[in-house]
């Protein structure tokens, strides 16, 4: 029996028979009086149920592990890496369902429990004899009186005294000094009044920050009390949804009641901060915009030519440098005036082909040689000259329409009584040859231009500016003709559509730095995933 004994006790801690030796006799269980039978099937849905029975050593380690290449649940019992017993497995589904089996089987076991006690009628409170919980402590709900100052109280206190040896002032005045009283504070203070108040004090009078120094008083209640929380001094007023979110460093008063299953929070505070988030990441703050591609700034943002238009994307191509041979020497812009100035006023007329070899078609130019925007790159400033009853403001209308030039109104030209914008209104790129107004256009206003500019040293000029026509002798102001960039009526039809700029954005942000700036613009493709490019399209398709 003694042979058979340790075979035993080897099986019930190891649970592997593989560890006896060949010279051990293994008794059938049938022969023993309280056969002892292996555990058949995993730890986790076969345990074992015999209160006689050991539990499994602690040197033998029990696992259950996610496998997502199978997509299976592995059980596994290890013993220094080896594996005690085969592995089983189970698949997600009938995983999630033992799971909530066992669930449900703890559920109903502590609600038995439960039901049970409260059937019990023989229960008794755990109080001592003669103890009143009314009189015990009060509404505190205890008399205990717990107070911890944490901290240091420097005083100095001195006297300054100073002695002047100077004969010309009085003898009561050269002797000058004065107390010397300074005082630091750093104090941690927390105290307890049975286990219903509290109270937490934090004072440091060399604090750059009042919010610093905190001072709370707190009141808790018992779970059936209607007041359950009062508090004074520094309180915080945390609200459970996103949409609104709630403050925090107030000082007042803040009581929460509960009647039943309704909760009220009430408090009456002064919010002594501000509220601001900032998004750091890899050492620099980040915000994320999120702008539609039809949500360019409208109306605000001109080229001065097609051509400017045409070679912006050259111009840019090995930015920080800019390849352009073009600087804006000297340029007036025009706009409908609509406020009632009086200064720096006149009428003007705004055509649309002016300095243009071929609006429709830029790259197209009737003229050889003439392939820089100016007013001899078409015969039309020629002809307007030509004419000098289009310099006077009643008769340029009829003129334009009639039969020498034929002109529709609105589509090839515009005459507007309009203001001359000053530097400040307006932002203009001397190379790349564009203007950012600082106020977006009405619908019903007309924006006219004339400029002077150098290419590759030549001059070029377009429209007329102030200085090239001056009042007659009558001191009759004459009609200025300038470079229409766009009409009172905006149609995507005429080429003054493409002069708009339609590749900038506002941010919404304001005093950012050029210092360390960078900007991330992704593309979300609707395939999914963001990228730095926009993919092209097949070039098939119209």
């Amino acid at each position: 029996m003694k042979n058979i004994f340790k075979l035993h006790i080897v099986i019930t801690f190891l649970g592997f028979a593989s560890f006896l030796s060949a010279q051990d006799t293994i008794v059938p269980n049938k022969e023993l009086p309280y056969p002892i039978e292996d555990r058949e099937g995993d730890f986790l849905t076969n345990p074992n149920s015999n209160p006689f029975y050991l539990d499994d050593p602690a040197v033998i380690e029990q696992k259950v592990e996610y496998d997502p290449e199978t997509d299976l649940y592995i059980i596994t019992e290890t013993l220094n890496g080896r594996n005690v017993k085969p592995p089983t497995y189970m698949t997600f589904d009938e995983y999630l369902d033992f799971t909530l089996q066992q669930e449900n089987q703890k559920y109903w076991e502590s609600r038995t429990k439960t039901e049970q006690l409260l059937r019990d009628k023989n229960i008794k409170l755990p109080f001592e004899p003669g103890f009143n919980p009314n009189k015990e402590g009060g509404i505190f709900r205890g008399l205990t009186i717990d107070i911890r100052p944490q901290g240091n109280v420097e005083v100095t206190l001195g006297g300054n005294v100073q002695k002047y040896d100077n004969p010309n002032l009085p003898q009561r005045a050269r002797t000058q000094g004065g107390f010397d009283f300074d005082m630091n504070i750093n104090m941690n203070v927390t105290g307890k009044i049975g286990d219903a108040l509290a109270m937490t004090i934090k004072y440091n009078n060399q604090t750059g920050f009042a919010f610093d120094n905190q001072f709370k008083l707190q009141y808790t209640g018992d779970e059936d009390d209607i007041i359950q929380l009062v508090e004074a001094g520094n309180v915080s007023f945390p609200l459970q949804t996103q949409l609104i979110t709630g403050a925090q460093s107030l000082r007042g008063i803040k009581t929460q009641m509960r009647f039943g299953k309704l909760t009220m929070t009430n408090i009456v505070a002064e919010q002594q901060s501000q509220k601001q988030s900032v998004v750091l990441e890899d050492g620099a703050q980040t915000q994320t915009f999120e702008i539609k591609a039809d949500q360019y700034e409208t109306d605000k943002h001109f080229f001065l030519a097609q051509f400017f238009r045409d070679n912006y994307d050259q111009s840019l191509a090995n930015l920080p440098n800019i390849l352009s041979q073009v600087n804006i020497e000297e340029i007036e812009v025009w706009v409908t005036n609509r406020t009632g100035q009086t200064n720096n006023v006149r009428d003007i007329v705004a055509f649309l082909d002016l300095g243009e070899g071929d609006p429709f078609n830029p790259t197209v130019n009737p003229l050889a040689g003439q392939s820089f925007p100016n007013n001899n790159v078409n015969d039309l400033y020629n002809r307007l000259t030509f004419d000098q009853n289009l310099r006077l403001s009643n008769n340029v209308v009829t003129e334009l329409n009639g039969a020498n030039f034929n002109f529709e109104a609105i589509q090839d030209y515009e005459k507007t009584f309009a203001r001359l914008l000053s530097p400040s209104e307006y932002i203009l790129n001397r190379e790349l040859g564009f203007i950012s107004l600082q106020t977006a256009l009405q619908p019903n206003q007309v924006l006219g231009v004339a400029f002077k500019y150098t290419y590759n040293g030549q001059v070029y000029q377009v429209g007329e500016l102030t200085r090239n026509v001056p009042p007659d002798s009558s001191s009759v102001t004459k009609t200025l003709f300038v470079k229409m960039l766009r009409s009172s009526a905006i149609r995507p039809d005429l080429p003054t559509w493409d002069l708009m700029m339609k590749n900038i954005y506002s941010l919404g942000a304001y005093q950012i730095s050029p210092n360390d700036f960078r900007l991330d613009i992704f593309y979300l493709d609707p395939g999914g995933g963001q990228k730095r490019f926009i993919p092209k399209g097949n070039l098939n398709e119209e």
